[in-house]
């Protein structure tokens, strides 16, 4: 097994953990130190910086947004913002950075309200983690909120069961599961953990026709402005509400009392213009009110998650998921894993505290094996268990079950880290293999399952628009206040309010990008963006027209090619020299001297194209950003060996 060379692995790490290209200056240096004899403990050096960089959060944190379906808007009918969805995000990212042990990873956004705390700094974060059960596209319901909603907790069991146990669970809502030994009456044991608990995911948009409005969880935060804002509204709330009630207490002392056996009294004509002056008053003041309350200023540091109910439900099974027939169902576990668990509950809570506290035992079998092979996917691109969200039947088998076993015991062993086991991957000899191709090794092994060769993978959408922005000079590493999304606060997307108006430029890292169901940015959505309605453990790749168009036509890419065509002319007044910068920064190696005359060549043809003979600043500028945007728009740069 040949071992890549120091750039392309380089290259691979740089991508893998922190999602960005090396800078001219880290590629050298580290591919210098990986030429040295002491190559191994500068792989460790490497390993150990990239990980301890604010960059591995922000990769590795999306993946988990992937699984956790993370977006800023409700999609379905009525699509409304999730201004708070964000500190979800944020939460998660600084998991990773801080390499939250696993086990209480879970915990938190299960069971995060439930949870001592030591400051208030550890109450907010808790609070916000259960965002994780909040997140979901709400259904267009009739109902009262906080009740037995049925599609949101087919959702909280759905995410809980496949994000973690990878097991398809919700599919026993409406019979016994087609494949998996996971009767309703599981489900439904699961089910009465949830309806005893309240989603809380704010506004919903309106409550006409869409999902009831809910509270939210007010974190404990000294921000004088928006505490100002938030009262001011509370009081506008308050003050127009007792105006409506002096206005219907003035009507119903106007009105005569009718004495029961008598006629009705008849009114004076005084009477009736002052009750109709009252009445057109409470119109007034009412439909006033339904104004303000449309324009709801949330409590300052409000967070989207779950709370207790304070009443415990158990729910019977329901015929098709929709008629309850028969005895309520004792809450419970997923007995096929757990066992008899209905002794685990208690009477004065839901149970999710019980069910956090399983779901990451070391007892539990399912759990660390589903974690470490999502992070073993996202090294080799393809996990041991080739479906990553259904270790069920119907799910594949494990390509390599001991190797699996043996990783899980040793991600437990070594504290839940998620740190130390992508150390332990990234270090082996099979990750540093070079991805050349051998005749040989493809004749016995075609699908590369035991991986004689690094597999060559496209970068995920986020990577993509990140590395542009790296190689133009014009990331901004630094992480926003909040979201775009936030400034909008509880609002339906509409006519009013179109994803255009949300999707302004922006130099952020992608993962700060708003994600609104049904309407992505087209950045991210054409190379494949996870549907943020799904659980998504794996991202299709596909290769189509679109992609390269975006690339050769995007305002974005465009401008983007300009400005990096401009950091080449500053760099050196030497062509070649210009040339071997492109490379190293856009595709992490040196250009061979062929590849240097055809750069030379293009460029001297583009001048050509624009009617140029000689080279003006101006022509000069355009030609290197056609030049440069050639080197976007190539199958090298999009992928990672």
């Amino acid at each position: 097994m040949e071992v890549a060379t120091p750039e392309s692995l380089v290259r691979r790490l740089y991508f893998d953990l922190v999602g960005l290209p090396p800078s001219l200056e880290e590629l050298a240096d580290w591919t210098g130190k990986l030429s040295g004899a002491k190559r191994d403990a500068a792989l460790e050096e490497l390993v150990d910086t990239l990980l301890d960089s604010p960059g591995y959060g922000e990769r590795w944190g999306r993946h988990w947004l992937d699984v956790a379906r993370y977006a800023e808007s409700n999609g379905n009918s009525r699509n409304a913002l999730f201004p708070h969805a964000w500190r979800y995000r944020d939460y998660v990212i600084d998991a990773f950075n801080a390499d939250t042990p696993y086990d209480r990873f879970l915990v938190e956004q299960v069971a995060g309200d439930l949870l001592d705390y030591d400051s208030i700094e550890q109450q907010n974060n808790q609070l916000v983690a259960t965002g994780f059960l909040a997140l979901a596209s709400k259904p267009v319901i009739k109902g009262k909120a906080g009740g037995f909603i049925p599609d949101i907790v087919a959702d909280q069991i759905g995410v809980t069961s496949r994000a973690i146990l990878g097991l398809t669970v919700a599919c026993a809502r409406c019979h016994d599961h087609k494949f998996d030994p996971i009767p309703t009456t599981d489900y439904y044991g699961l089910a009465g953990i949830f309806a005893s608990s309240q989603t809380l995911y704010g506004g919903g948009g309106s409550n006409m026709g869409g999902a009831p409005a809910t509270g939210l969880h007010v974190l404990v935060e000294n921000d004088p402005a928006a505490m100002k804002a938030y009262e001011q509204w509370k009081g506008q709330v308050a003050d127009l509400a007792r105006r409506i009630k002096k206005v219907k207490d003035d009507i119903t002392k106007l009105r005569p009392k009718r004495v029961k056996g008598q006629p009705a009294p008849k009114l004076t004509e005084e009477q009736k213009v002052q009750l109709a002056k009252l009445n057109k008053q409470r119109q007034q003041l009412t439909a006033q009110l339904k104004k303000v309350r449309a324009n709801a200023v949330d409590p300052p540091g409000s967070a989207m998650g779950i709370r207790e109910s304070g009443k415990i439900v158990e729910v019977a099974v329901h015929i098709r998921g929709e008629t309850p027939q028969g005895e309520p169902v004792a809450r419970r576990l997923v007995s096929v894993v757990a066992g008899d668990s209905t002794e685990l509950f208690s009477s004065g809570q839901s149970g999710r505290m019980e069910m956090a506290n399983w779901l990451a035992s070391d007892d539990n079998p399912l759990t660390s094996r589903v974690m470490v092979n999502r992070i073993w996917q996202h090294l080799f691109g393809t996990g041991l268990v080739r479906t990553p969200d259904n270790f069920g039947f119907n799910g594949e088998r494990p390509s390599h079950p001991e190797l699996l076993d043996y990783l899980a015991a040793e991600f437990v062993e070594d504290g839940w880290s998620i740190k130390r086991i992508i150390r332990r991957l990234v270090m082996t000899r099979v990750y540093q293999s070079s991805g050349d191709f051998d005749a040989h090794n493809y004749e016995t092994d075609p699908d590369n399952v035991y991986l004689w060769r690094q597999p060559r993978r496209r970068l995920e959408a986020e990577p993509i628009r990140d590395a542009i922005l790296a190689v133009s000079g014009t990331l901004e590493r630094d992480r926003p206040e909040g979201s775009v999304v936030s400034s909008h606060g509880n609002k339906l997307i509409q006519d009013a309010l179109t994803p255009d108006k949300i999707h302004q430029p922006s130099n952020h890292r992608s993962i700060y990008l708003p994600i609104l169901r049904n309407g992505l940015p087209e950045v991210l959505s054409v190379f494949d963006l996870a549907d943020p309605s799904l659980v998504v453990g794996h991202r299709t790749v596909t290769t189509v027209p679109a992609q390269d168009l975006f690339m050769m036509n995007s305002p974005f890419v465009v401008e983007k090619s300009g400005q990096f065509a401009q950091r080449l002319l500053l760099a050196s007044d030497d062509e070649k020299e210009r040339v071997k910068i492109a490379f190293q920064l856009a595709l992490s190696r040196s250009p061979t001297s062929t590849e240097v005359d055809q750069a030379i060549k293009f460029i001297e043809d583009a001048a050509r194209s624009l009617g140029k003979q000689k080279m003006d600043e101006n022509t000069e500028l355009r030609t290197w950003a056609v030049f440069s945007q050639a080197l976007f728009v190539s199958n090298e740069f999009r992928h990672v060996q």
